[in-house]
């Protein structure tokens, strides 16, 4: 190789080398990005996963107690003092290692809109009853 020819490329490895070297800091900067989502995206899933569980145990404790009243022999009235309205806090707590508040309403006093308004069948054999 020639003198003149060795100084045309003398700075060539150089080059090479901070560009591979960028290359690779490059790579790594957007693979930690990633993992770093990734990461925060699994953590939120499994906080998800945990309160949707929960959720689904409270309406299943919510239905055990309506059951629970429905089948009682003596049951002719509900009150907000029944099994339903009673469910002791403390024992929940201890099901899971979060909060769980599960509040179970009567809803039978309140007015029901659907009962006022008539379907036309209803409504043909008010007609047919009048005549």
């Amino acid at each position: 190789m020639s003198a003149s020819q060795h100084q045309k490329d003398s700075g060539m490895a150089l080059i090479l080398t901070l560009m591979a070297v960028s290359f690779l800091v490059a790579v790594t900067v957007r693979l930690s990005t990633s993992v770093n989502r990734q990461m925060i995206s699994a953590a939120n899933q499994s906080t998800t996963v945990r309160l949707d569980a929960m959720l689904l145990s409270g309406l299943h404790i919510a239905r055990a107690a309506l059951l629970a009243d429905q089948q009682q022999e003596d049951n002719t009235s509900d009150t907000p003092l029944d099994t339903w309205g009673t469910l002791d806090s403390a024992l929940l707590s201890e099901l899971f290692p979060g909060t769980l508040d599960v509040t179970v309403t009567d809803l039978s006093g309140r007015l029901q809109a659907n009962a006022l308004v008539w379907t036309e069948k209803e409504k043909s054999m008010e007609k047919k009853a009048k005549e």
